[in-house]
């Protein structure tokens, strides 16, 4: 809509805009004008004033609706992708004699944390009315499709009113910035069979030497125990083996670790891959989050490598989202050496589950198949497919 309208270059620093409406009344009012001084009709001459007088009055009124006029913007200071955005513009006017009257807002919404993949949009709004001494608000709403940080401005308002042959308008400095938050999907039983499949290996595998839990007592040896929890001294009193038991916990903590590897030359399928894999680890922190009784790690591989990890509460969800949000891949050697921390950070009944966007057999990718604790999955594969889904 702006192409209807042009800075007039005779108003000099005063951003006055001339509607095609107006221009069409300057060129038949300088007609009048002229064929008045020319023939010297009265008539003419009286119409003349009037259509000046009409335009002056029109830039007068235009000129006096935006002084002394505050906007404030109120965006939210989060928000997931995909969700609804709404944002509030409250206007404040402080003169005493004079309302300001149909008032067009115009805002903007930039990307601003991948220059590779830029995303910039342009809202509008009306604001019909805001009384003298007085406040009010309008708002808009869209939705946002990609995670990241986005910068609001700047604003620009501008108004026609009462006669829409002039206008003015002036912009506002008031930069603002939101970060969007990862996508929030859907988990299907088959994630929870897969856990639960892997628990059950990770039990075996604790009975062959690893401790999953607190020591709490002591009971008899049998079959398939490993020797190294034999307590000598009470086998000794007893006459038989006796060997060390330890707590199994209902709910075993979580680590996921992100493998988001881009290529060097990276394609569009690769970018939504990585998505996905931030996405999925953002929906299972919220789910694990909102479940609690447990401790969660996750981390990630790529541009800014992060960690976090404490009790699954809402803490540490915001700052897991914060995180992801900002989440970029890169062309790495592989997640072997962040894997590797994650394991050493969490505790040891922990389920470690890793997340990679590397094609299937990619010689970076580290084998976890041996690892009766550990789980891979490759985004994009039937197995992801069957376990996620973005809503």
């Amino acid at each position: 809509m702006m192409s209807r309208y042009r800075n007039s270059p005779v108003l000099g620093k005063l951003p006055i805009i001339i509607c095609r409406e107006g221009l069409y009344f300057i060129v038949v009012m300088s007609f009048v004008i002229v064929g008045a001084m020319l023939r010297e009709i009265n008539l003419l001459i009286l119409v003349a004033g009037m259509m000046v007088g009409t335009l002056g009055v029109n830039l007068v009124l235009v000129i006096w609706s935006l002084r002394r006029l505050e906007i404030v913007r109120c965006p939210p200071e989060e928000v997931c992708a995909g969700d609804a955005l709404s944002v509030e513009l409250r206007a404040q006017n402080n003169r005493r004699w004079f309302g300001s009257w149909m008032l067009r807002l115009e805002d903007r919404i930039t990307r601003v944390d991948n220059p590779q993949h830029p995303e910039r949009l342009q809202v509008q709004t009306l604001l019909p009315h805001v009384p003298r001494e007085g406040a009010a608000q309008t708002s808009y709403r869209g939705r946002l499709a990609r995670r990241g940080v986005y910068r609001f401005g700047p604003l620009h308002v501008s108004t026609f009113f009462p006669l829409g042959l002039l206008g003015r308008s002036k912009f506002i400095e008031q930069p603002q910035t939101m970060l969007v938050l990862p996508r929030i999907g859907r988990l299907s039983p088959r994630w929870r069979e897969a856990l639960a499949a892997d628990r059950t290996e990770g039990a075996t595998s604790r009975r062959k030497g690893r401790s999953g839990g607190e020591f709490y007592g002591l009971r008899d040896w049998q079959p398939g125990d490993t020797k190294r929890w034999i307590h000598w001294r009470t086998s000794a009193k007893r006459g038989k083996l006796a060997v060390r038991q330890f707590e199994q916990p209902r709910d075993p903590d979580l680590a996921i670790v992100l493998d988001l590897w881009l290529g060097e030359e990276p394609t569009p399928r690769q970018h939504d891959m990585v998505e996905l894999a931030v996405s999925f680890a953002a929906t299972v922190a919220a789910e694990q989050c909102r479940l609690g009784g447990r401790r969660l790690l996750i981390a990630a591989t790529g541009k800014q490598p992060f960690l976090v990890h404490g009790e699954a509460n809402s803490a540490l969800l915001q700052d897991a989202l914060q995180n992801l949000a900002q989440a970029e891949g890169a062309d790495d050697s592989g997640p072997t050496a962040l894997l590797e921390t994650a394991k050493k950070q969490a505790r040891p009944n922990a389920r470690v589950v890793l997340l990679t966007t590397r094609p299937e057999g990619s010689t970076a990718e580290p084998e976890t198949s041996a690892d009766a604790e550990s789980l891979k999955i490759t985004v994009g594969s039937q197995q992801f497919e069957e376990m996620f889904a973005v809503e």
